[in-house]
């Protein structure tokens, strides 16, 4: 079980935890976050992801984040108000019946009291990423924010009292060439990985080998369809391929009109090397429906077993949506004659 919870976690957040993890502007408001717990292992172990869960809903509202050592909330409460830190989101939860109990309170520095306090039950499933960040979220829309604005400019001033006024303009420049390249560096290692990704595109097939005497070219749609998983070196992502494939076949003294229908998984292992260009590499099978009409004599049908393997290049023109090109190269084992054949495609990807 908790092998279980910890792998759960982890496909819920690891995608997100890119996404958002590139620090904000060093004037945005500053909130400290904080958790505490039962003392059983699982609840433990969890700590660390509530805490990041937490991190991401307030990092891409515009806030600045901070998890401290110091593990009592009075001290804590102490130092985040002399850094004109508005608020302390402190979570406290545990695990009961497979089920997460979490409390969330916002503290106010400046009173050094709970504000606001929300509580949730979710069960250990793919929801819980949806009840967390709703949870969440209600306790951000509480907040003062006329008083954030006026802590954040408390801030701000003194961080301008604080600096000297003895930099010269050839330093400045050079600071400031040097973070535009460190901000550039991070937002091309933090591109947003999302969970889910739909595919759809189009191809001609140019038939190889011996079937390349009797095949014309043939006209192939497709649909692809993704759960993508984060890795240390990029992604890879396990999902459902199908396409269709019509083409016609002239001999001495038989014509066919042919169909196609293919269906399985696949397997794509891919990196995004800017926020606008990615590679992968795909191999994919299954079962296809092969329907044969001899001469307009009537389509007859059989299931033949088929085999795919390419590689693609992505264009991301949006977080939402973006292009690609691939190259597949496709064999369907039928018993009198192997079919291959060659796929350059171009499609649409969606993800969300």
């Amino acid at each position: 079980m908790r092998v279980y919870l910890i792998l759960l976690f982890i496909i819920l957040y690891s995608s997100g935890q890119l996404a958002y993890s590139q620090d904000s502007p060093g004037d945005a408001p500053l909130i400290f976050i904080m958790a505490t717990t039962k003392n059983d292992s699982v609840s433990t172990d969890l700590s660390q992801i509530i805490n990041d869960s937490i991190s991401i809903e307030l990092k891409v509202r515009g806030f600045r984040v901070l998890t401290d050592e110091i593990n009592q909330l009075e001290d804590l409460v102490v130092k985040a108000n002399a850094m004109k830190s508005p608020y302390i989101v402190n979570s406290h939860y545990h695990m009961e019946d497979n089920n997460l109990h979490l409390q969330l309170n916002s503290y106010r520095t400046d009173k050094g009291q709970i504000e606001f306090s929300t509580s949730t039950i979710s069960k250990m499933d793919l929801d819980l990423d949806m009840n967390l960040r709703e949870t969440i979220i209600k306790v951000i829309e509480s907040f003062d924010w006329d008083y954030i604005r006026a802590q954040t400019e408390a801030q701000t001033e003194a961080q301008t009292e604080a600096q000297t006024e003895a930099q010269t303009e050839a330093q400045t420049e050079a600071q400031t060439e040097a973070q535009t390249e460190a901000q550039t560096k991070t937002q091309e290692k933090n591109i947003r990985f999302r969970h889910f990704k739909f595919s759809t595109g189009f191809s001609p097939f140019l038939a190889t080998g011996e079937a390349s005497n009797y095949i014309k070219v043939g006209l192939k749609p497709e649909v692809h369809m993704e759960y993508r998983f984060e890795t240390s070196f990029g992604y890879w992502g396990l999902g459902l391929h199908t396409s269709l494939n019509y083409f016609t076949a002239t001999g001495v003294l038989i014509s066919t009109e042919n169909i196609l229908i293919s269906a399985g998984p696949e397997f794509r292992l891919g990196i995004d090397t800017t926020s606008i260009l990615g590679l992968y590499i795909q191999m994919s099978g299954g079962i296809s429906l092969f329907m044969l009409n001899k001469n307009e004599e009537g389509y007859i049908k059989t299931i033949i077993p088929f085999a795919s393997g390419g590689f693609g290049l992505v264009l991301n023109l949006a977080p939402l949506f973006g292009f690609y090109l691939s190259a597949n190269y496709q064999i369907y084992f039928e018993k009198s004659l192997i079919i291959t054949g060659f796929s350059p495609s171009i499609g649409l990807n969606l993800k969300w």
